[in-house]
């Protein structure tokens, strides 16, 4: 059974997450979807919540937020030291949107505003990976982009608007499944 820890970096108004749920609700709806079976537990990032020790979970999964990476707060440096700590002990992680820009961040890439400001909208994600389809409608919503992924980093998705829509850092890892660090945004 996959063990996922969902790590929470934002909070959803009021209105929208009585209809939507917040961030976890959301991921533990996509996961179930995909028909793995895992359990999971999530942690407020924000408020400095994390797991005790970094082997109880196979997955770590980073949520989006609408602070930027580059934002001076505690919660976000203390959280770029917990990715390089999953990095340094081999562990899977998936960022989105704002999960996404802290690792590229924290392993060495950098992310800054758009300068063309806010991408919202329905945009093709054309992958380089044989591994996923060739291309993918996907909804955007951000106004920060990795500009310069880090050294391990393999583009594996682009779009028009972002060069560096996602990527793969590959390290070597004895389990079921193999992510490494797949990154979206």
């Amino acid at each position: 059974m996959l063990r996922v820890a969902i790590l929470n970096c934002d909070f959803i108004k009021k209105e929208f997450a009585e209809t939507y749920g917040q961030y976890p609700e959301m991921f533990r709806h996509i996961i179930k979807k995909s028909g793995l079976t895992f359990v999971y537990e999530s942690f407020n990032i924000i408020d400095f919540d994390y797991p005790t020790s970094l082997n109880d979970f196979d997955l770590y999964l980073i949520t989006g937020s609408k602070a930027s990476v580059y934002d001076d707060e505690e919660w976000i440096l203390n959280l770029f030291e917990f990715v390089r700590s999953l990095d340094n002990a081999k562990k899977n992680i998936l960022g989105f949107c704002f999960g996404h820009q802290v690792i590229a961040q924290a392993l060495g890439g950098h992310v800054q505003k758009h300068p063309e400001g806010w991408h919202v909208g329905a945009n093709e994600l054309i992958t380089s990976d044989p591994a996923f389809n060739t291309s993918y409608q996907l909804l955007f919503s951000h106004q920060d982009q990795v500009i310069e992924l880090p050294n391990r980093a393999k583009l594996i998705g682009s779009a028009k608007e972002c060069k560096f829509r996602s990527e793969e850092h590959t390290s070597e890892l004895q389990s079921q499944f193999r992510i490494s660090y797949a990154v979206f945004c």
